[in-house]
């Protein structure tokens, strides 16, 4: 049996392994935070588990966050990428994020 992962919510993560999941967990927990860091520990994610859709979809919202449309774009074709083996609710959110009308979308304002 393998094991499995959580998020800090205890939702079941899609990580092929620990390293992973801590790295993509102290993502989140600093961009949640609006702390720096978090574009390390989400690249530390996907060098542990370069398959783990939910790493390229939080960095892809950080490039976003920081202005960086380009790699934001790069992040989101790989995440979608990176679907098979991934739990419904990632799913799910993989796929909202990466909504035109929701992430990485140039917006006009006028």
């Amino acid at each position: 049996m393998s094991a499995t992962y959580e998020d800090r919510y205890g939702l079941p993560l899609s990580a092929q392994g620990r390293e992973a999941a801590e790295h993509y967990r102290e993502g989140i927990d600093r961009a949640l935070a609006l702390s720096v860091g978090a574009q390390v520990s989400l690249e530390a994610a996907i060098a542990a588990d370069a398959d783990f859709a939910m790493s390229h979809i939080a960095l892809a919202r950080e490039f976003q966050y920081r202005g960086n449309i380009a790699a934001a774009q790069t992040s989101k074709l790989q995440a979608l990428q990176c679907m098979e083996g991934v739990t419904r609710r990632e799913r799910q959110h993989i796929e909202a994020l990466a909504r035109p009308s929701t992430v990485m979308a140039p917006r006009r304002w006028h």
